[in-house]
Formats: structure tokens, sequence, C-alpha cells
């Protein structure tokens, strides 16, 4: 699955390629809010700073242009949306309580630094990343 999440961070930042969408600039970002992040989790890890951070932007930028790409059907040569089987338990997986990032803070962050930067029309049409997770759960039902 880490070789996903890393393709799946490529085609985000060569979706919106600008200095304001460049991984050092969201590293910047979530790097900022860090604390705030791991106040949110209960458990201490063993991840030192740069590898949670690590975490917080790779996960978090898997999870955006996941649901970019499955709002826009973006199937031919994606194996991961293509696939019924492969994709409707990940929809599903996402939204365990267990595997959550801290929404506001890396999410929600991350799609606004893509959707203000960009003029990529699949990101701009959504005023947040809520409304895309909206139509992606309308999407997955629909699926079942």
């Amino acid at each position: 699955m880490e070789g996903i999440k890393l393709w799946y961070l490529r085609s985000l930042l060569h979706r919106t390629p600008t200095p304001e969408t460049s991984l050092e600039h969201l590293v910047k970002n979530i790097r900022a809010v860090e604390q705030l992040c791991s106040d949110c989790y209960d458990d201490e890890s063993n991840l030192s700073s740069d590898q949670f951070v690590e975490v917080m932007v790779v996960d978090g930028c898997f999870i955006v242009e996941f649901m970019l790409k499955t709002e826009r059907r973006e199937c031919v040569t994606d194996s991961v949306t293509e696939n019924l089987w492969i994709r409707s338990p990940l929809i599903s997986d996402l939204f365990l309580l267990k595997n959550q990032l801290p929404w506001r803070l890396v999410l929600e962050c991350l799609f606004q630094l893509i959707k203000e930067n960009t003029c990529n029309e699949s990101v701009g049409k959504y005023t947040s990343l809520s409304e895309l997770t909206h139509k992606i759960m309308e999407f997955a039902l629909l699926a079942i």
C-alpha cells in the first residue's frame, strides 16, 4: 500500500504543479500544525517528528487524490479506483475512526492548498473537502 500512496502523492503533485503545491510547501504547512495533529492521538508514537509529518502528508495526499480520482471516475489506468473490490473496501476503511487523520488540520489543509493554487476544474468545483466527501459517499453507496 505504501507504493500506491506514493504513486497517488506524485499524481496529486503533478495535477497541481505550482510552488504553493510543491511537496516542500505541503510539508511546511503540515509541520506548522504538527503538535496539534500529534495531540489528536492517544497513544505515544515511536515516530520521529519528520516521520510523523511524512505520514500526515503522504496519507493526506493519498486520501485527497483518491477522492478526486474517484469523483472524476479516472478509472482507465488506475487499478485502485477501477476495481470495485478494491475501491469499496478502501472507501469504507478511510472512514474508520482508527484510520482517520485530523480532518481540518491535515486533510482540509492539504485540499485547500491544492484548491487555492490550481485552476484544475475537478478540484475547483468543490468549496471544501466535506463537499467532495459527500459526493464520494453518494458514489460509494450507488456502487454497492
